[in-house]
């Protein structure tokens, strides 16, 4: 499947991206291991091992992969794991769901933490970069 997934620590415009996977990133396609996870650290672990494990379709920040995708959050990506408050948290195009629910059964309507918009990080996308280095982006014409 072409599901898209990021993955970060922490949550709101300072949370740190960790990486992606450009497919298979809906919840039953992520290790439990990951979605269970309540220790920060292991978390980032598992995670940067499981992106490794999926190469060439993913990306990871550590390893000098820039964010890859033309949107400039994790608002229009499909998935989005967070972790915070020693949990894992799930967003679906911008709206924050327990994870551990949508594995067992439930629909993405019970298992809705939080209807209210989620808040990303700004990232450069593809465009933008490209915009850049081109010489188009953030320079004033006179």
């Amino acid at each position: 499947m072409g599901s898209k997934a990021d993955f970060y620590i922490g949550q709101g415009q300072d949370a740190q991206w960790i990486g992606a996977v450009e497919q298979d990133g809906y919840p039953d396609a992520i290790p439990a291991e990951i979605l269970i996870q309540v220790n920060e650290i292991m978390f980032e672990e598992l995670v940067v091992d499981f992106l490794q494990s999926r190469r060439p379709r993913s990306f990871i920040a550590s390893e000098g992969d820039k964010w890859p995708w033309l949107w400039e959050d994790s608002n229009m990506t499909d998935y989005s794991y967070m972790f915070f408050n020693s949990k894992v948290h799930m967003g679906h195009f911008g709206t924050l769901i327990d994870p551990i629910k949508i594995v067992q059964g439930e629909d993405e309507i019970t298992a809705q933490i939080s209807p209210k918009p989620l808040l990303f990080p700004k990232m450069d996308s593809l465009i933008i970069r490209a915009a850049k280095e081109a010489g188009l982006y953030g320079s004033k014409t006179t």
